[in-house]
């Protein structure tokens, strides 16, 4: 018992962030620890709060009325040591396996993968 709470206070904490993209490949990536460790700091010091974060609301909406593009908006968890630059890579590396790997580990907000279409010929 000792032991395994010993892994958990070595073990620092995930890091989640928000991902949104299409067919046209990775459009929004956001550092969901970063901006509420920022928000936090900032209510500490008494300074007004500037949020770096776009709405959630707004990417919604923005998938929603583009369905042409077949947006999808996750939130993952990964270990703390990634970092927002080694997703980034990651997408542009080789952004099927990426969506892929989001898709099973992350949490779906909006969208559905683009399955593949059957096409019926009479």
């Amino acid at each position: 018992m000792e032991d395994a709470c010993k892994d958990m206070v070595d073990k620092a904490p995930p890091h989640r962030f928000l991902l949104m993209w299409c067919t046209d490949g990775l459009e929004v990536l956001c550092d969901i620890t970063a901006e509420s460790q920022n928000r936090m700091w900032d209510a500490l010091r008494g300074e007004k709060t500037q949020s770096r974060m776009p709405n959630l609301m707004h990417l919604e909406l923005r998938a929603r009325y583009n369905s042409q593009r077949f947006y999808e908006i996750y939130i993952i968890d990964v270990d703390a040591e990634v970092t927002e630059q080694d997703l980034r890579e990651m997408f542009e590396q080789d952004p099927q396996t990426a969506a892929d790997l989001i898709r099973k580990r992350g949490t779906c907000i909006f969208g559905e993968p683009r399955g593949r279409q059957r096409v019926v010929i009479n």
